[in-house]
Order: C-alpha cells, then structure tokens, then sequence
C-alpha cells in the first residue's frame, strides 16, 4: 500500500472504553465497548472483526497507530503489547498516538473546535492535560505539552487568550477550582468523551504520511507519571 493511500489499524485501551478502527480510502470504521479492566477481552476480537468486515489482512495494514498515552497504566500497556506482536510478526511500522490528541481531534471532529484543552481524570486528584490548535490541516497538535498537574497548578490565565474547547474526564476535576472571573473563555465542555480509535487513526495516517514511524521496540507506553 502506498503512502498516498495506506490502511491504518488504530486501538486505544487507555480509559475503560475500549476501541479499534480501520481506515482505508479516507473512510473508517470502528468498534468500541465500554470495557472497565476488560480492555483485553474485547480489544483483539475488535481487530478480527474489522479485518472480517473489510476483507483484508495484517498483512495489507500499512502502520498500526495506538494510543500510547497518557492513561490508566494497565490499558496502556495492553495497546502496546498487542500493537508490538502483531508489528513484530507482520514486520509493520507502527506510530504511538497521545491520548489527549486524540481527545482535542475529537472536539475539532465533532465540535469543530480550533484551540482545544483535553483533560483526563489521571487519578490520585491530579489531571492529565495538554493545550491544542487545530491546523491547517485539520490536525489537532499541541501548544502545550502533555502534562500531569494538580488542578490548582495548571494557571486558568491560559484560559484568556483565546476562546477554548475543554474535552475529557478531568474536567469536572479542574472546574471547581477555576476562579470566576469574565475573563475566562472557555466556549463549551464535553466532560464525558474518551479517546476514541478512530481519532487516533487519523491523527495516525497524519504521522505515517509524514514519516513518523518506528519499528515495533518502540511500541512503549508514556505513562507521565512512574508506573505505582
């Protein structure tokens, strides 16, 4: 398959929704399941399921995108695993999707939002954050780097600039300890949407085009936090 027109396989195990995706010729399709600390029993029947659907073969996927993080450390390591096997066995390139990526083309997919903060509930009252600008290109890419913070440390000034998409669990986490000021421009929130694969396909075949992949080693979780 050429670049011009690869096929990507894209799964993210990151929260308790468990989701696989195909795209190929522009189109996807996907399977998800709300799956807490079940991501393993559903993930590879997923895979099977859309390969079945779509007649094709591992070996007809041009990169496998996953969601590399952040998350919980479990699903991070399940979409891992199973993304560096079958590149190792099929010998396909593959390419790790944040998860707060995913989140902000989410909010452009849906939204069409254009500065986006996806936020996700990372446990222990802390969140997992990053800031996003939708290109020209339709791709969502960070401005601020993926980060771990208390709600009380990431400064509501960023909040100011410019009229901002929140997305994500961790959300309800941060709002509490927003000052009340007219300043603040937050346009509108979506506190319950989970990274999904198909986001992370498209960010993926964005990558793959452009020439990030790597070998099936580097298949690795980026947790932001040590793994407890």
């Amino acid at each position: 398959m050429t670049t011009s027109h690869p096929i990507i396989l894209a799964l993210d195990t990151s929260t308790a929704l468990c989701s696989a995706a195909l795209l190929m010729n522009g189109e996807i399709i996907e399977r998800s399941q709300l799956a807490p600390q079940q991501q393993t029993h559903y993930i590879l029947p997923m895979i099977q399921e859309l390969l079945t659907e779509t007649s094709l073969h591992l070996t007809d996927i041009s990169c496998l995108a996953f969601g590399a993080g952040p998350g919980a450390f479990t699903g991070l390591r399940i979409a891992a695993a199973i993304t560096q096997g079958i590149a190792f066995a099929k010998n396909i390139p593959i390419t790790p999707v944040s998860t707060l990526a995913a989140l902000a083309q989410q909010a452009f997919r849906r939204y069409q939002a254009i500065h986006i903060m996806p936020m996700l509930d990372a446990r222990m009252k802390q969140i997992y954050w990053g800031s996003y600008q939708v290109s020209s290109e339709k791709i969502a890419a960070a401005i601020i780097e993926d980060q771990l913070n208390y709600p009380e440390q990431i400064d509501p000034a960023i909040l100011t600039s410019t009229p901002w998409f929140g997305i994500g669990n961790g959300w309800p986490l941060y709002q509490p300890v927003l000052p009340n000021k007219p300043l603040l421009r937050i346009a509108q929130i979506d506190p319950e949407a989970y990274p999904l694969a198909s986001d992370i396909a498209l960010l993926g075949v964005h990558y793959f085009q452009q020439g990030k992949i790597y070998s099936a080693k580097e298949a690795i979780p980026v947790y932001l936090r040590n793994p407890v």
